[in-house]
């Protein structure tokens, strides 16, 4: 079988989803839905839940035959809410009524097999709940535990294939939907087989990874796993993943000169032929073998291209959520006038808008980790971490960021040849022009606020609950993740504990909730400025409520900002951080 399973870190969530809760995504009982309209029609909606985007993960009559151990479907949406997935109802865009996220690729670009896959919106849809209210928020984090699917869903494949009565009750029900009866027993072998050995590879690097949780996981270094050890077949690459991150919102990130949480990347499309290498594209740089595939077929992939360009220009037209005051009351508009001197003097100057005079780009602040004092992983991992990349020309100890700025270069340009795309279309495709350029840098950006009360949990890993407490200086000792039920006063996530959430051990690697502090004590690092009283808290609070693009501090400036160690890979070489396995 040409197309094997790929997963975003299949290897670490197949030895280790055992170590997660499914997340029911469900704080109790739900009287309404409502949409909180942020400029896309519900057809483009739609769309962007459904769209294939390249992410092939297992062919769709495979995925649909799967059984739990108990005999009910893996695919139901019964099965599927345990993961924090949003439901949606059957259409054309949707045939089989799987959820926000969850796609069919199909025509030749799987080789006459619908595959099954996930898009971008699987994990940047979310909702909020309150007193029986449900309300969908297009672009944000969800709260799904997507490693625990992705490994349960693997494991209960390989277990299928081992036990000759589900087995066969499997294949039955696979070629009933459509698969090949020819081709099933060598296909789900070497399935099984790709499965067995990924398992392998990750099992040490899963030993000692800092468990993500809902809305959570260690995106980049997922990214550079799926790039380094599978695709290139080098089982020494795997690291351990330390670095969870949020699901960031994705409203006005194509304004945004820099992306990624520690502003890594600069072109929008080598951002998302990047997201789509993180979860599941196939490449196609080795053969069976381990070999190196000819220069011809090398960088040719499953990455739609075109689609991606069309999910990229949507993403222009979606707005923030407007607090929706029939269901959390009035405004107080006083409170929230006070609210935005408070915050145009002491949050503006890093978080403010700066648009980048005659363009559309907003620059950012990359604030230094020395001066931020948040947790460091993300950013050192990124920086520290070097793999052998000796396959593709490069050297064995090559750093990820250049590794995968390369491979994804050559991928994205692959595809535009494949999709027929002249050349002369390529910058309007790479984004407004923008060059390929992929930095390290030893800090995190801070981006606009926009909509920000609608995202919790905050700071780039998620370990603090709500704004408030990313106002104080102090913060919950075992924050906890995961409840949609949503705090109108405090904007957070309720603090209840259910079987589905994840309470944070914040001594874990990656899981630090500290810095970002306002606090009157001047020698705590990460010290934004003085401690502020729960009224100043408060008027912050009532105005991030309403905080729209009329009335949020926004300025001119003449280009981007510098980068803290920007073109240093190797600042991070004295990290006490270990990485290797």
């Amino acid at each position: 079988m040409k197309r094997l399973l790929t997963t975003l870190f299949v290897a670490l969530a197949l030895c280790g989803a055992a170590a997660y809760a499914a997340n029911e995504y469900s704080a109790g009982p739900v009287q309404k839905m409502v949409t909180l309209h942020q400029g896309w029609t519900p057809q483009i909606a739609r769309e962007m839940w459904h769209k294939a985007q390249g992410a092939d993960l297992m062919p769709v009559a495979f995925f649909r035959a799967l059984r739990n151990p108990d005999g009910t479907s893996f695919s139901s949406n019964a099965n599927l809410k345990r993961y924090g997935f949003i439901d949606d109802a059957v259409s054309k865009e949707n045939p089989y009524g799987w959820p926000i996220g969850f796609v069919v690729n199909d025509g030749p670009k799987t080789h006459g097999i619908p595959e099954f896959g996930v898009t971008c919106t699987v994990c940047h849809t979310s909702y909020l709940q309150y007193k029986g209210t449900k309300m969908l928020v297009e672009g944000a984090g969800g709260a799904i535990t997507i490693i625990p699917f992705f490994g349960n869903m693997n494991r209960t494949l390989i277990e299928t294939a081992a036990d000759k009565t589900r087995r066969a009750a499997f294949i039955k029900a696979a070629v009933g939907y459509g698969y090949p009866k020819a081709r099933i027993d060598h296909d789900l072998a070497a399935m099984v087989a790709t499965l067995v050995k990924q398992n392998a590879i990750g099992a040490p690097a899963t030993k000692y990874s800092t468990p993500d949780g809902p809305g959570r996981v260690d995106a980049l270094s997922g990214v550079v796993y799926n790039l380094m050890v599978k695709a290139l077949g080098v089982a020494g690459n795997a690291r351990r993943a330390v670095a969870p991150v949020n699901f960031p919102q994705v409203w006005d990130i194509w304004h945004l000169d820099w992306v990624q949480y520690n502003a890594a990347v600069h072109q929008p499309m080598a951002r998302n032929v990047g997201e789509d290498i993180g979860l599941g594209a196939h490449l196609n740089i080795i053969d069976a073998n381990g070999n190196l595939n000819p220069p011809s077929t090398r960088w040719k992939s499953s990455v739609r291209i075109r689609n991606l360009f069309w999910m990229e220009t949507q993403i222009e037209h979606l707005k923030a959520p407007v607090w929706p005051t029939k269901i959390f009351g009035p405004i107080d508009q006083a409170k929230a006038a006070r609210g935005r001197i408070l915050f145009a003097q002491n949050c503006a100057r890093c978080h403010g808008i700066s648009r980048i005079r005659d363009g559309n780009e907003w620059a950012v602040h990359t604030i230094p980790l020395d001066q931020i004092g948040t947790d460091p992983n993300q950013a050192t991992g990124f920086a520290k971490a070097t793999y052998d990349a000796r396959k593709i020309g490069m050297s064995e100890h090559q750093s990820g960021a250049v590794a995968l700025a390369d491979v994804a270069t050559k991928v994205k340009y692959q595809a535009y040849k494949d999709a027929g795309i002249p050349k002369s279309e390529w910058p309007k495709y790479d984004g407004f022009g923008r060059k390929m350029k992929t930095e390290a840098p030893c800090g995190y950006k801070a981006r606009p606020l926009i909509g920000i009360w609608a995202t919790a949990p905050f700071l780039h890993n998620g370990t603090v609950p709500s704004v408030y407490d990313m106002l104080s200086d102090t913060r919950p000792a075992h924050p906890i993740i995961g409840n949609p039920e949503f705090d109108p006063v405090k904007l957070g996530q309720v603090q209840k504990s259910t079987p589905y959430t994840l309470t944070i051990d914040t001594t874990l690697p990656g899981n630090s909730n500290a810095g970002h502090w306002w606090t009157n004590d001047k020698t705590r690092k990460g010290r934004i400025g003085p401690a502020l009283t729960d009224k100043q808290k408060y008027e912050i609070i009532e105005y991030l409520k309403i905080a729209n693009y009329q009335n949020y501090p926004t300025v001119t400036v003449s280009g981007s900002f510098p980068q803290p160690c920007a073109g240093n890979l190797h600042w991070a070489d004295g990290s006490k951080l270990k990485l290797t396995i």
